[in-house]
């Protein structure tokens, strides 16, 4: 912005300022003049009002003493003393109220006050010093007073008569006043609104001029007009718009002429190019034809593809199918076999010989029961099917509860095993069941491949990032090819050493697996055959890594202590298919000294419920006939079964087969075999609950 625009800008804001500034002085002048004589008119109009209400009451407090006068003369009584006294002084007040240098007595005024004084003097004195008490004649003193009032009166009468003109007089020259001063503000501020209108048109000329010229031109060069032009002699910013407008139509028309000149050349390369695109549509064309023919072979490939992955899907669920089905079938004659084992061991009167031959049988069952769980635990791991069931779990304390597991273990080989804790308390958020499998599975090993008497140590340490498991023994060790290979599935370390050891060699890589499932890892280390070995479970410190999504279920039992009192007498209905499962548990829960009943089919385990109903319900869930399922679906469905506790019993342990249970009424999902003290444990829990819940007699 050049000068001379400053210049034009700054005489046009003087010019507002000033006239604005000249008028509200004068306005501002002519208010402080208004309020200066309202001040001089309301002193004045007060004091003649306080003139006026003297007027009319000083008589009237005259009359009032004169009466309270007569009554003492009459009566002599003291008590009209006070109220005499009380209005002598208003009296006086008043007076002295009408002594303001704004008011100047009249004649008339100056003789009414003189008489109210000498009435006062007279007879307005102490009533005990009245003449009738000095033997006056009364009536010659009521005379004169009376006298005297009557003349005080005609006078009041003249005053009020002059006071009400007065200010009848004031109140008129005061409304003449504001008038006048209220119609001249109305003048003066139609003249500020006068100033103001023609200041914004003569502003609005200087605008609004060369706005329309500046947009007449902006209109040619809309239509086409390249040569118009803005001409502009304002002198001020839109001025110079007007030129910053002229420059761009200028560049404008330039940019006109070299777009044609290369509209030309354009034409010349687009002839060319049409004729490069008829050779290339040619060349296209023959490799479209080609491509169609390499996408066809694609296809079915891709189609073959498809189908194969079709194929394999189906060959996952069979191969899923099947290890239920196997597991099903093996759990089924297990059952009855570590049951009566367990039977024949709690058993008394049974020797040490074939107490050992029981515990050789329950051993082995149960060692055949682990591998079928560790070949579903595989499956489930390799087809991404294991859910985890994570809480907050203290560390320390859950890597000794689950060492205590294995204690039996090693202190029947005569091993030592030494737990050495983190120094502070560790807390993760892992599933414990999951977690416990990897843990036993070291130590499990670590016990095996150990001689007797042979020494473990179990050391768990917190890391900045990561906590360590770390199992350590004094046995077989691993060269290196072995260490590269020991989590491969199926495989087996075979030395000199490890011939006796038994397994199916799933154990590490189902372990391994679980450890990557939580997030962590596992690792081996040994220093070579016959220096033992140390696996270390890694997992991640907490908040290091995100917690996948897990799924839970309720119908994993509970741990409580076990106290079977809560069994003596209960009523309890077993449905199992499988006759010498049925017989094997049966005797388990006479010897509790519970009232059993057993039944095959859905269908007669129903009738007998219906019949009798029972306080427990254990049942399997591939029955003959209808299933567990559905039994204990019509079961709920009862009203008068509806409060009663179902356990499932099942060879069928997959996510889907317990989620199953749960949906047709089962309080809880065991698999088959099934451990005696675990069945214990979930029957108290669930009676427990039923007993604090007030729904079932303690």
């Amino acid at each position: 912005m050049n000068s001379k625009i400053r210049v034009r800008l700054v005489w046009r804001l003087v010019l507002c300022l000033c006239g604005h500034l000249t008028l509200l002085l004068i306005l501002a002048i002519y208010l402080e003049q208004s309020l200066i004589s309202v001040r001089n008119y309301t002193p004045v109009a007060n004091a003649e009002a306080l003139q006026l209400e003297s007027l009319d009451t000083v008589p009237a407090l005259l009359a009032s003493m004169d009466a309270d006068r007569r009554a003492y003369q009459k009566t002599g009584n003291g008590q009209d003393t006070a109220s005499f006294q009380e209005i002598r002084q208003k009296i006086e007040a008043n007076l002295q109220a009408l002594q303001s240098p704004l008011l100047v007595p009249s004649a008339e005024e100056t003789q009414r006050r003189a008489i109210i004084g000498q009435w006062l003097s007279t007879y307005g004195a102490d009533l005990a010093a009245h003449p009738v008490v000095k033997g006056v004649a009364p009536e010659a003193v009521n005379t004169q007073s009376q006298a005297l009032l009557e003349r005080l009166n005609v006078l009041t009468n003249e005053v009020r008569d002059q006071v009400r003109n007065i200010l009848t007089a004031l109140q008129q020259e005061e409304a003449n006043e504001t008038n006048g001063r209220v119609t001249l503000m109305w003048i003066l501020v139609g003249s500020v609104m006068v100033f103001t209108l023609i200041i914004q048109y003569l502003l609005t000329i200087s605008i609004v001029g060369p706005i329309q010229a500046l947009q007449t031109a902006v209109r040619r060069l809309q239509a086409g007009d390249y040569t118009a032009r803005a001409q502009l002699n304002s002198g001020d910013e839109i001025q110079s718009l007007g030129e910053t407008f002229n420059g761009m139509a200028e560049n404008i028309l330039q940019s006109q002429r070299q777009l044609q000149q290369k509209n030309g050349t354009l034409l010349l390369q687009q002839e060319a190019l049409r004729h490069s695109n008829a050779n290339l549509e040619e060349r296209v064309s023959e490799k479209t034809e080609q491509l169609q023919k390499t996408l066809g072979v694609e296809l079915a490939l891709r189609q073959e593809l498809e189908e194969k992955n079709q194929k394999l899907s189906e060959a996952a669920r069979l191969k899923d199918e099947f290890l239920a089905t196997l597991s099903h079938e093996l759990r089924t004659p297990l059952t009855p076999v570590i049951t009566c084992a367990h039977l024949l061991g709690s058993d008394a009167a049974l020797g040490s010989d074939h107490l050992k031959s029981v515990q050789v049988i329950e051993r082995n069952a149960r060692a055949l029961s682990r591998m079928i769980d560790e070949l579903l635990d595989l499956s489930a791991v390799m087809n991404r099917k294991l859910l985890l069931m994570r809480e907050t779990t203290e560390m320390n304390e859950w890597t000794r509860a689950t060492i205590e597991t294995m204690r039996p273990a090693w202190e029947k080989k005569g091993q030592t095993l030494r737990f050495i804790p983190a120094d502070e308390p560790v807390e993760l958020e892992i599933d414990p069941t999951r977690l416990a499998q990897v843990l036993t599975n070291m130590i499990n090993n670590a016990i095996k491949f150990s001689d007797a008497g042979g020494k473990i140590s179990v050391k768990l340490s917190a890391l900045k990032k990561e906590v360590r498991i770390a199992v350590t023994d004094n046995g077989a060790g691993l060269n290196r090819n072995e260490i590269d290979r020991i989590f491969e599935m199926f495989h087996q370390t075979r030395t000199r050493r490890t011939q006796g050891v038994g397994g199916l060699g799933v154990g590490l890589t189902v372990a391994r697996s679980l450890a990557e499932l939580h997030g962590g890892g596992l690792l081996a280390e040994s220093s070579g055959l016959g220096k033992g070995a140390t696996f270390t479970l890694w997992l991640p410190a907490k908040g290091v890594a995100a917690v996948d999504p897990t799924a839970t279920s309720n119908l994993a039992p509970p741990v409580v202590i076990i106290d079977r009192t809560l069994l003596r007498d209960r009523r309890i209905l077993l449905v199992e298919d499988a006759t010498d499962t049925r017989e094997a548990l049966q005797r388990i829960f006479e010897r509790r000294g519970c009232r059993v009943r057993t039944a095959a089919t859905g269908e007669e385990a129903l009738e007998m419920a219906r019949r009798e109903a029972p306080e427990i319900v254990i049942s399997d869930i591939g029955l003959p006939g209808i299933s567990g399922l559905e039994f204990m679906t019509q079961v709920r469905a009862s009203p008068e079964l509806a409060g009663l506790i179902a356990i499932a019993l099942s060879g069928l342990g997959r996510e889907r087969d317990i989620e199953a249970a749960a949906k047709a009424g089962f309080d809880a999902h065991l698999l088959k075999p099934v451990e005696i003290s675990v069945l214990d444990q979930t029957l108290i829990a669930a009676l427990q609950r039923k007993v604090l819940d007030g729904t079932l007699a303690d």
